[in-house]
């Protein structure tokens, strides 16, 4: 069954994927509402990172997030085999007329919902509240630490700006065979 699972997951992901390209043309009510800024995505996919620190973070699956002080693209996909230790995610820049320091919530979903063991609290999306400076480069990415996180699916990773949904993306993450 895990075959099947995989097979269709990999056709999933190549002919539905491309589909759902970003375009800043979906988004009227943004450009209607904030018509100065925009979302640029500079790469997406499977990384390597360095994590320098954890901070708490209550509204996310694992409690927390990490400090990073170094990130290398590896691959650019949108299909993530799922192992511990892989972080997958995306690096964008949001721009502004003026460099300014903006408030935005950067979301998770998952293709379904998952249980810490830990607390026992379920969750279908991870939430954390972060100040992105404009017109420079910002990471955010995913790492699966733990064996409960390995989910098959579409996730979802979107920024919203006062509560405004400004940019997605989705991975197809799927089990190894």
């Amino acid at each position: 069954m895990r075959k099947y699972s995989a097979f269709i997951c990999f056709f999933i992901a190549l002919f539905f994927l491309p589909l759902l390209e970003f375009s800043q043309d979906k988004y009227p009510v943004f450009q209607e509402k904030y018509p100065g800024i925009k979302v640029i995505e500079k790469s997406h996919g499977l990384y390597e990172v360095e994590v320098s620190g954890k901070k708490k973070a209550e509204k996310t699956l694992t409690q927390s997030t990490s400090l990073l002080s170094k990130y290398k693209l590896l691959l650019t996909t949108d299909t993530i085999v799922s192992d511990i230790g892989k972080d997958f995610g995306v690096e964008f820049i949001i721009q502004t007329a003026n460099k300014v320091i903006l408030p935005v919530k950067l979301v998770w979903e998952y293709p379904k919902p998952m249980k810490n063991p830990y607390n026992g609290n379920t969750y279908k999306v991870s939430e954390t509240d972060e100040l992105i400076v404009t017109n420079q480069q910002f990471f955010y990415s995913y790492s699966l630490d733990y064996e409960y996180e390995l989910v098959e699916g579409l996730w979802g990773f979107k920024v919203y700006y006062q509560n405004v949904e400004i940019y997605k993306h989705y991975f197809l993450v799927i089990l190894p065979l």
